[in-house]
């Protein structure tokens, strides 16, 4: 060990945590993607490695203009090329060795993080009893749950994402021997051992225990881990020790290098692995650029010391956010038992409720499991995924009526045609400009019409150095060579609704769910549930100076909780059901309240049946799989809906009377509805019902949409009768392919 390494070694805290301060691990984040159009390739070749590694060197090279066909042939080539380049350039930083330097100061942040989980508890069943200080923790973690924690918090750092695997995973990705007197800070002791008890299941290579070593103290050989089953992560005096539940066999001293060198595969019996975890072994190879961490591979053993859990009970996983409490007690009422939060990894479970597809390793889900969001939502949750299927669905006849005309704006077909309906639209001034990819109001802007030229304008000016001039051609010529060549951002740019039903002069939306129950290969079942009214805390307007006001032009929760006046006045801001019906009959909108509610939620059952009908065949479907979708929409002065977006991960947090009433409502109904439709016999066997006989066994709020099963159902409502709602723009609502 270097010298300056034992200095800064040493000058490291070493805290204790108590039960109440245990400090709360930070998450490797994923980020799901957005869905990209498909590149063809044009007629220039792509580059070649060696030209890849002169513009890493930063050469570049001009392209010339050239006829609208041309241009977009040198667009797809421009875009294939600055992915292959970015793929260069990562890899090329990924296989750049770390100096003797970078590996010391990645040791020392390695030992830090263990020490981050000082205090954590060892195991959930060692502290059922209420009594104990740490039952019902917010974190538990054996041995090898604190090294893969620390590297997962670290993953950037390293280089890979560790997967799930037990100490006996860990042990094989680390073969590099080490003697004791050489033993440097984050290097690994893994110890093998024997059961006392008779029937406990042996480890791989008897493998039962992993500790981090750190050094000094009295014996010079302290370590960090969680040893004792009713302990905590802790400061050891030593890696030697005796066991009362295992004979200490022998005892590894493993190298941290490996790891530090952003290397993490299982060297010593790799075939073992692949069958184990019924993936390739190019996979078990963990990967920074996956999109999840489930591209490493999955542990499916219990925790260390062996604990098998009830085979005969029903367990489900649910992540430590957005409104987890609310799931836990409904499953809970209906028998599942929670497992811990650090279970995350775990494949073994009867449901799993989590916030993004990201924490759902699907490649490893069995027939059967439930888990909580389709495997390809995004075709409706994400922006473009929505306008995409929507396009698909309606053909010629897109936009329907509930959805804004929308342009593409990594499409330059779309934004020729988007600057050429601006020239011919003179009444339309105002657009809004989305982000793909962004949720809470991030990046989502009001604009001009000549704004949105300016914005184009300005991105073909940053892309595009041999502009023909404008006024050399024609006009549409002109146009053609300033913007054929765009290379902008996924996003979108719509059609501003300027006069919008307000509520006591604020803009407002009204957010609804749709329930996907059931989204087998032959099955699809769906459902929908009234919410609540969300206003704005502003008073609406046109007024080009407060274009870029959010607090008017916003009414996502996110945004508006950062209001100046949100504590005093944000309960305001939420209205349910009733209420608004009795404003529409203050205002004259309606002649009775019931009456109004009920059209509204018409309107809006058939617009989720229609969207969801759109997206049913580009599903994927398996029996599992059901959803608890999010559905925004805007109400025009004639009543007309205007759908917003589609959230895969709808807020459940209960802020004020009015959620209160709605969502712990429509958490519990929805697992009885997914329940009734995956239900099984004692045999094992499915029982299938109709979503009719579902839906009389369940009752309450939720309505039916459509149902494949048997006679099927769809739901067609009162659509079209409503009041300002004209027989075309009701033909224009149903899709044009079921």
């Amino acid at each position: 060990m270097s010298s300056a390494l034992k200095e800064n070694y040493m000058n490291l805290p070493q805290p204790v945590l108590s039960p109440s301060k245990q400090a709360k691990p930070a998450n490797v984040e994923k980020v799901n993607n957005p869905p990209t159009p498909d590149v063809k390739q044009g007629d220039k070749q792509e580059p070649t490695d060696e030209e890849i590694m002169l513009q890493l060197a930063g050469k570049t090279e001009k392209t010339s203009g050239g006829n609208l066909q041309g241009n977009f042939a040198k667009f797809r080539a421009e875009r294939a090329r600055q992915k292959k380049l970015a793929r260069a350039n990562k890899k090329h930083l990924k296989e750049t060795p770390k100096t003797l330097e970078q590996k010391d100061a990645l040791r020392l942040k390695f030992v830090e993080q263990c020490k981050k989980y000082m205090g954590v508890p060892y195991h959930p069943s060692y502290h059922k009893d209420e009594s104990s200080p740490f039952h019902n923790a917010p974190l538990y973690l054996d041995c090898c749950g604190m090294t893969r924690r620390a590297l997962q918090d670290l993953a950037e750092d390293f280089g890979f994402v560790i997967g799930p695997g037990n100490q006996a995973y860990q042990f094989e990705t680390c073969p590099e021997e080490v003697a004791e007197a050489d033993l440097k800070p984050g290097d690994l002791i893994f110890t093998a051992g024997t059961y006392f008890k008779e029937g406990k299941k042996p480890q791989k290579h008897d493998l039962v225990h992993i500790e981090v070593f750190i050094g000094g103290g009295e014996s010079g050989l302290q370590t960090i881990g969680a040893r004792r089953q009713t302990g905590v992560v802790e400061i050891l005096p030593s890696y030697k020790f005796e066991s009362k539940s295992y004979k200490i066999t022998k005892q590894y001293c493993r190298s941290l290098d490996t790891w530090l060198s952003g290397k993490c595969t299982p060297l010593l019996d790799p075939k073992y692995w692949e069958t184990k975890f019924k993936t390739n072994t190019a996979h078990l190879d963990s990967c920074p650029d996956k999109k999840s961490v489930f591209d490493a591979c999955d542990d499916d053993e219990e925790h260390n010391e062996g604990e098998v859990l009830d085979e005969n009970a029903k367990y489900f996983y649910v992540n430590k956010s957005n409104g987890w409490k609310l799931v836990s007690d409904a499953l809970e009422k209906r028998g599942y038992t929670r497992l811990p939060f650090e279970y995350n990894f775990r494949t073994q479970f009867d449901l799993k409720w989590v916030e993004g597809r990201s924490a759902i390793n699907y490649a490893k889900h069995e027939d059967g499991q439930l888990v909580n969001h389709i495997s390809n939502n995004d075709v409706i949750t994400n922006k473009i995924g929505l306008l995409t299927t929507l396009q698909d669905s309606y053909g010629a006849d897109f936009p329907p009526a509930f959805f804004p005309m929308t342009y593409r704006l990594d499409r330059p077909a779309d934004v020729l045609q988007m600057l050429e309906d601006i020239e011919g639209d003179e009444e339309n001034k105002h657009w809004i400009h989305k982000p793909s990819g962004k949720n809470c109001g991030k990046g989502i802007e009001v604009i001009t019409s000549e704004a949105v030229k300016e914005l184009v304008t300005k991105k073909c000016g940053e892309n595009e150095e041999n502009a023909v001039p404008s006024g050399s051609v024609g006009e549409d010529g002109v146009i053609e060579s300033r913007y054929s060549n765009l290379n902008l951002e996924n996003g979108l740019v719509q059609k501003y609704l300027t006069k919008p039903l307000l509520l006591n002069g604020k803009k407002f939306d009204i957010r609804v769910y749709g329930l996907v129950s059931r989204c087998t290969p032959t099955q699809f079942t769906s459902f929908y549930h009234p919410g609540y009214v969300r206003l704005s805390l502003e008073d609406f307007t046109m007024d080009e100076a407060r274009l870029g006001d959010k607090f008017v032009h916003l009414t996502n929760a996110s945004v508006q909780k950062k209001h100046q006046d949100y504590k005093e006045r944000g309960i305001e801001s939420i209205w349910s059901f009733e209420q608004l019906g009795e404003y529409l009959v203050a205002n004259g909108k309606t002649t009775s309240k019931e009456a109004a509610v009920e059209d509204l939620n018409d309107k809006f059952q058939f617009v989720i049946n229609s969207v969801l009908k759109s997206a049913k065949n580009k599903f994927n479907r398996k029996r599992g799989f059901f959803d608890l979708l999010g559905f925004d929409f805007m109400l025009s002065e004639d009543l007309s809906p205007i759908l917003l977006e589609v959230n895969t991960n709808p807020a459940l947090h209960l802020d004020c009377k009015v959620m209160e009433g709605v969502i712990p409502n429509a958490v519990e109904e929805t697992m009885d509805l997914v329940m009734k439709s995956h239900e099984m016999n004692e045999g094992g066997t499915e029982v299938l019902k109709s979503g009719r006989e579902i839906t009389e066994e369940v009752g309450g709020r939720f309505k039916l949409l459509n149902d494949t099963f048997g006679e099927g159902f769809d739901y067609n409502g009162r659509f079209g009768v409503g009041k300002g709602i004209d027989a075309v723009k009701a033909l224009r609502l149903s899709p044009r392919n079921d």
